[in-house]
């Protein structure tokens, strides 16, 4: 399912539709989650989920961010999610990495209107529906987190198709 928007943006490519460095470096963010969930089949998946939504806020800084201010935005980054994954064992130490990262990720992305709508749905509602999972990890809470990732990468591929269809 990760996958899908760098799929996406590959058949647009090679259709002759080009987009934005913008939408690139949104979907490999979004493709990295598809790395993360083959990842943990075989490594802890605990450390997956800590690590993969650090390496997506750095994607999106690296693009994102001019070369003065990127620097900063590495050591936020680092020193925060350092401090949580000290934290392993003691509660849920991964929120406070997700909450950290996609914020960052919606605050970078924020002030460029065209993946504003993706970007808010998958990293600020998406964020919403993984703390409740991670509160009560349930089928119906990974449902819903599920549901809205899902509906995340349709928000981004209608948001980059050629001719949309009005409603």
């Amino acid at each position: 399912m990760g996958l899908l928007p760098v799929l996406w943006l590959g058949v647009l490519a090679s259709a002759g539709h080009r987009r934005s460095p913008l939408w690139w470096a949104l979907g490999i963010t979004l493709s990295l989650s598809w790395v993360a969930d083959t990842a943990a089949h075989w490594v802890d998946p605990w450390l997956v989920s800590s690590l993969y939504p650090i390496a997506q806020t750095l994607v999106m800084g690296i693009v994102l961010l001019p070369a003065s201010r990127l620097g900063r935005f590495v050591a936020a980054v680092a020193v925060t999610t350092g401090l949580a994954l000290l934290l392993a064992g003691t509660g849920h130490p991964e929120v406070l990495i997700h909450t950290v990262c996609w914020t960052g990720i919606l605050v970078l992305a924020w002030p460029y209107r065209e993946i504003r709508g993706p970007t808010v749905w998958t990293f600020g509602v998406g964020w919403l529906a993984w703390v409740a999972f991670a509160s009560l990890p349930t089928f119906a809470t990974w449902g819903v987190y599920q549901a809205i990732r899902m509906t995340g990468l349709g928000v981004f591929c209608y948001a980059t198709a050629p001719h949309r269809v009005r409603v």
